[in-house]
């Protein structure tokens, strides 16, 4: 099961802290991305399908805390290679819990993903996602992603505590 140490927060000004993010990073937009996330009731952690830009969709089943905190979370994530037969096992076997439609601005800082997020809605946000690995222990994901609420000026009272599937309370 792979980790990251991540948050997700309101975003004030979306132009305003990207424009922060070339300057403190030295990195330019790496990628945008259109996601389609399909959410599915599950008892032991989070399932969605996603859908990137038309041309590829994935799993990605994942265990967090809800807390509005720097906080661990454990996922799988895998391409799928019959996405339309998958939807509609997990439509079947799940339940659509709800959908999440957002624009996402990829940035990378070292092995932290940095996410802009603007949410069919719900408005913008931004994740930090600090990737563990033999290289990147889990006890230095913490201070990375302090520091980088600290040079993009991320109050503590701007991390979210749940999801977007969450925060739309999408039900069907």
């Amino acid at each position: 099961m792979a980790e990251n140490i991540e948050i997700k927060a309101i975003l004030r000004e979306p132009a305003a802290v990207e424009e922060n993010i070339k300057q403190f990073t030295g990195n330019e937009l790496s990628a945008v991305l259109h996601q389609t996330d399909t959410f599915y009731r599950n008892p032991f952690g989070r399932i969605k399908i996603r859908e990137i830009n038309n041309d590829s969709t994935e799993v990605i089943f994942y265990n967090r805390s809800n807390s509005a905190e720097v906080r661990k979370c454990r996922y799988y994530r895998f391409n799928l290679l019959f996405p339309k037969f998958t939807k509609g096992f997990f439509r079947t076997f799940f339940g659509v819990r709800g959908i999440v439609v957002k624009e996402r601005r990829l940035y990378f800082y070292d092995n932290t993903r940095i996410h802009i997020d603007t949410v069919k809605n719900l408005g913008s946000f931004i994740e930090f996602e600090y990737v563990v690995d033999e290289a990147h222990p889990q006890k230095n994901g913490y201070p990375v992603v302090k520091e980088l609420m600290r040079q993009l000026n991320i109050k503590d009272n701007d991390i979210l505590s749940v999801s977007y599937i969450d925060m739309l309370n999408t039900t069907f």
